[in-house]
């Protein structure tokens, strides 16, 4: 059974989600007033030529960065939050708005009407074919997400309908709207939950009753016999839903650096600014006679658990992986290949851009949210969860 859990943990809420009991996404949500997906009409501060970008005011004591030097200062404009900032960084923007619901995104910019990268052609011909005679004349990119696959497609249309209103009211309205908000994308972990709400998700639980209204209003499935999810109400005051389901263990392995994989390898994951390195180690393996196929396997092995991990700690940016040495070709062929499958169930963006010089993989994870160890940071110093000394 694959489950999304809602508990509060040390003041914030915690989101895990299972596939058979195995974490596959933790992640922490505090109350923050302008998260990823809220929209502004900001005002140009300055512009920064050599870097080809500016910073803008959005609110009072609220900045961020806009890569792009196309404004001048003092004017305003639209601008979107793409990424959280940190005590270091400010968060960033775009000007390239758009509005994401639970079955598509609506791109202010004109287009046409693509489908998520993560479906077949064949998914991706049907699911065009049902949707596009309900939707009209709507002169905006749009792009179907997997949700859309399994729902009624009425109410696929119905919503972008609705986000192709929102988008036409943001922009007759934000010239008179200097420095405020123009969209609010709700709270955090209700987005969360709906970029999981997929056909392979089987039940969302919460120990919370405030929680579970606020599911309830934000997941009401018009037609009953499509896109159903059980919602449950966990009551046993005895036992918490963290204790449960060995949340805080979980966390505290996905802190640390050192992950273990069945055949006795593992792996080092090291996070710095510049990129994320992951390491694969043969540890207590051993391959008395046949060693290229030995270490073939548990290189197949990591790149499956790689990519849970990358989903599972929120990494992103450039990813280097330094797989055990394999001589063949062909090996190392079909391994990129078996990362890339594995990487097919990350609803974020992933690339994997092939073996660098010096026998690295080189992939890419787009950036979005904090990374899960920044996000464990918002909790209170001595509260803090931590994993192994020095982990990520």
């Amino acid at each position: 059974m694959n489950r999304a859990i809602l508990t509060h943990y040390k003041n914030h809420i915690l989101l895990a989600y299972l596939e058979e009991d195995k974490p596959v996404e933790l992640q922490l949500f505090h109350d923050n007033p302008y998260p990823v997906g809220t929209i502004f009409q900001g005002r140009i501060q300055r512009t920064v030529k050599n870097i080809s970008a500016s910073f803008v005011d959005l609110a009072p004591h609220v900045s961020g960065f806009l890569p792009g030097c196309a404004y001048k200062c003092g004017s305003y404009v639209p601008v979107q939050i793409v990424r959280e900032g940190s005590a270091l960084k400010e968060c960033e923007l775009t000007d390239d708005l758009s509005i994401a619901g639970r079955y598509a995104v609506v791109y202010a910019k004109s287009g046409e009407i693509h489908t998520s990268s993560k479906l077949s052609a064949k998914e991706k011909k049907d699911l065009l074919h049902e949707i596009l005679p309900l939707i009209g004349d709507i002169d905006r990119l749009v792009i179907l997400r997997t949700n859309a696959l399994s729902a009624d497609p009425h109410a696929v249309a119905k919503e972008i309908g609705s986000l192709h209103e929102r988008l036409n009211h943001i922009e007759k309205y934000a010239a008179s709207r200097p420095m405020s908000v123009l969209f609010a994308p709700g709270k955090e972990w209700i987005t969360a939950v709906r970029d999981l709400y997929t056909d392979r998700l089987d039940e969302i639980v919460t120990d919370d009753p405030s929680v579970f209204s606020d599911l309830q209003t934000a997941f009401d499935e018009p037609d009953p016999s499509k896109d159903q999810v059980n919602l449950r109400l966990y009551e046993d005051t005895s036992f918490s839903l963290t204790k449960l389901y060995s949340l805080e263990r979980h966390l505290k392995e996905a802190l640390g650096k050192k992950v273990w994989l069945k055949s006795g390898g593992f792996l080092m994951i090291e996070q710095t600014e510049a990129l994320v390195s992951i390491d694969v180690n043969s540890a207590k393996v051993t391959a008395k006679s046949d060693r290229e196929n030995t270490f073939f396997a548990v290189n197949k092995e990591a790149a499956v658990e790689i990519a849970r991990q990358l989903r599972l700690r929120n990494l992103s940016g450039i990813i280097m992986i330094d797989f055990i040495n394999m001589k063949e070709y062909a090996h190392q062929a079909e391994l990129q290949a078996v990362l890339q499958d594995a990487l097919r169930k990350d609803p974020v963006k992933t690339q994997v851009h092939g073996m660098t010089k010096l026998g690295l993989m080189e992939m890419t994870r787009m950036k979005g949210r904090r990374s899960l160890y920044e996000q464990t940071r918002a909790v209170s110093d001595d509260e803090t969860v931590s994993g192994d000394k020095g982990s990520i």
